[in-house]
């Protein structure tokens, strides 16, 4: 598990390449590093909090908001790692966190993006089909807060629509049948959101 840590943070290796070198599925590797940042978050919020002398809890909403910045742990722990960086350097003994070029390179922190900015990812998104990487290399932003912001987008607007076909349903099983439609098949709240959209201009029961 350390291993697969070292190659992500140390040397930026992609998922599929450390699932050849650890012999094993890229999915699980994935899903392995994630749980160790988890572990690693939790740890470093637990020892900050005893060095400071302060409740966990303070500590603890601090790194929320760098997931709320962020969305991803591996930028949220190394926010922490600068924020207290000679708490969590004496904790790591010697280990190294995350590489001084990688620190300088992170998004800057802000947790309010203007309505502007929210606008031009829906744009480059839907109009221009950028990637969530191109988008958040364009707007200083993680690829993950990119994808966040536009999922969130859509999500509303789902709901939205839900509530407008709800309306228009004869009884309590045709309701659940649109929440149905919409979820049964994992769709994004973008492809959900294009599915209802069909639903309430044809009418809900002509699709089934």
């Amino acid at each position: 598990m350390y291993e697969i840590m070292l190659l992500r943070d140390q040397s930026s290796s992609a998922f599929g390449s450390i699932a050849k070198a650890v012999q094993l599925s890229a999915r699980t590797v994935r899903n392995t590093y994630h749980k160790i940042k988890f572990v690693q978050s939790r740890l470093y919020i637990s020892h900050i909090s005893i060095v400071l002398g302060v409740d966990r809890s303070q500590i603890e909403a601090i790194y929320k908001q760098a997931m709320a910045c962020y969305q991803d742990e591996q930028y949220a722990c190394a926010y922490l790692e600068q924020k207290y960086h000679d708490i969590l350097t004496a904790y790591r003994k010697g280990e190294p966190g995350m590489p001084k070029q990688f620190v300088e390179s992170m998004p800057p922190f802000q947790l309010e993006l203007p309505p502007e900015i929210v606008a031009r990812i829906m744009e480059m998104r839907d109009v221009e089909n950028a990637s969530f990487v191109k988008i958040g290399k364009a707007l200083h932003m993680t690829q993950q807060k990119a994808k966040c912001i536009y999922d969130d987008h859509y999500h509303a607007r789902m709901l939205e629509l839900i509530t407008e076909l709800e309306a228009k349903a004869d009884c309590a099983s045709e309701k659940w049948e649109i929440w149905e439609y919409c979820f049964k098949n994992n769709h994004s709240p973008k492809n959900c959101c294009d599915m209802l959209k069909k639903i309430n201009a044809a009418g809900f029961l002509s699709t089934k």
